[in-house]
């Protein structure tokens, strides 16, 4: 499986300087967690992630987007979610 990495600092005060990792799974655009957030089966990602087969941190391998963005980004979920 492939990986993904994005860093990103920032300078807060008081703080100060703050580094953020995350490290991403690059997943195929066919992967179930995609089909499911771009249908809005809710059950079905939920089934996924506890199931560990899938994770908040999955990216698609062209678009780099997460179900997440897939599920925004869909119409048809807003369509049919209501």
């Amino acid at each position: 499986m492939s990986r993904a990495l994005a860093m990103t600092i920032a300078y807060c005060q008081p703080n100060g300087p703050e580094l953020c990792l995350r490290v991403f799974r690059v997943r195929p655009q066919n992967a179930g967690i995609f089909s499911a957030a771009y249908f809005g089966h809710v059950e079905r990602v939920k089934k996924l992630l506890s199931e560990g087969s899938a994770s908040v941190l999955d990216v698609e391998h062209v678009s780099k987007k997460t179900a997440l963005h897939v599920c925004i980004c869909c119409p048809f979920v807003f369509e049919h979610s209501c």
